[in-house]
């Protein structure tokens, strides 16, 4: 008995299985031509939506920053914790959401780039 790995979702499996468990794809019926080409929408999708909710982390820091500047044009004005709560919030979303684009990045490559 041998693992094998499904072509569709990855997932490891014993070779005495006629599907993939998960999946449920019968890799000796299906083209892998096309099974390239499902992955890769899937993929571009997947970077797309990181990308996108990346924006949200960008425009936190951006907030951030404009408030400590406008706060602190201010003499009068102290600008306080909350721009440094907004700026540091905005940072860890902006990087975690870039660590899982080089995560799903490197998964796609791995599997599909052999």
């Amino acid at each position: 008995m041998a693992l094998i790995s499904c072509p569709k979702c990855g997932n490891r499996y014993s070779n005495q299985l006629s599907a993939c468990p998960q999946c449920h794809l019968d890799p000796g019926r299906e083209d892998l031509e096309r099974l390239k080409k499902t992955a890769l929408r899937a993929f571009r999708t997947r970077i797309y939506h990181l990308k996108m909710f990346s924006y949200v982390g960008l425009t936190l820091l951006t907030a951030g920053i404009i408030w400590y500047w406008v706060a602190s044009a201010r003499l009068t004005v102290d600008p306080g914790i909350g721009p440094w709560l907004i700026i540091g919030m905005g940072t860890l979303v902006y990087m975690l959401i870039r660590a899982l684009m080089i995560i799903t990045k490197l998964n796609y490559r791995k599997q599909w780039k052999r």
